[in-house]
């Protein structure tokens, strides 16, 4: 089953910024890129790297800050190995507040 978690206002995620959030002990990473709302697990696939600590957006993709690898940041697909992607969960504004979908 899953339900509608509340993150943050949306006013306050600027374009091109990172917020690292917590639900139910497991961690998320909310970004706001040219292509809207993303919500992806908040570690790099390749070393465990948390982006919200030390990834960034440039250009369109999610950088991780400790290895650089770098995946689209619309789909969560790494920008040079097919195998690799990010999970990517629902995402919408209700009322002016972020909300992510996620299992119960």
């Amino acid at each position: 089953m899953t339900r509608w978690h509340r993150v943050l206002p949306d006013a306050e995620l600027a374009t091109g910024a990172l917020h690292g959030f917590v639900v139910d002990g497991k961690r998320f990473v909310l970004l706001r890129s040219e292509a809207g709302l993303r919500v992806f697990d908040d570690q790099c696939p390749h070393r465990g790297a948390p982006f919200s600590d030390v990834g960034r957006l440039s250009d369109g993709r999610l950088l991780c800050g400790w290895h650089f690898w770098a995946f689209d940041a619309d789909t969560g697909a790494h920008t040079h190995l097919a195998s690799v992607c990010l999970v990517r969960y629902p995402v919408r504004v209700t009322d002016g507040v972020v909300e992510v979908e996620l299992e119960a």
